[in-house]
């Protein structure tokens, strides 16, 4: 999901990501082609993105931080909100702190996530003939991927 057209590539240097994403999935944007990427288009995507999400893990945020406007629109529009706690010392933990004071689940280890998020799946899976079901080899590669990938997105 973009915060700009899908021509803009935005930062620049991830031209290959999205190629691959492209190629592989699904590039969304809800602005015209040629919008170039700009703060005030950031918080209106980070609506779609938590919309389309059953769930909002907040790693870092300060209190001033863009995560902090997704996490209230997950709340409001009825997403689990997860937050991983940090040093009481670092700005940059602030926010997720504030997230749990308010109620958002503390997150420690996947599985706090998974038991949250694996009942809501199970009932899409229920009442969806399009729903993939993950069991076995999948399920264990997915936990496992889940559990062990770092990636970043600046």
């Amino acid at each position: 999901m973009l915060g700009c057209g899908i021509d803009q590539i935005y930062p620049p240097e991830h031209r290959s990501l999205s190629e691959e994403v492209a190629e592989q999935g699904l590039i969304l944007s809800e602005f015209p082609l040629g919008t170039p990427p700009d703060g005030r288009n950031f918080p209106q995507r980070n609506r779609i993105i938590s919309g389309l999400s059953l769930g909002c893990l907040v790693v870092e945020a300060t209190l001033e931080s863009g995560s902090l406007i997704t996490a209230r629109c997950a709340l409001d529009q009825g997403r689990e909100v997860f937050a991983i706690p940090g040093s009481i010392l670092s700005e940059t933990t602030a926010g997720t702190h504030q997230l749990i004071r308010s109620g958002a689940k503390l997150v420690e280890r996947v599985e706090d996530i998974l038991e949250e998020i694996l009942p809501q799946v199970r009932r899409v899976q229920r009442e969806s003939a399009f729903a993939p079901v993950l069991e076995g080899e999948e399920k264990s590669f997915m936990i496992s991927w889940v559990s062990s990938r770092s990636t970043s997105i600046s």
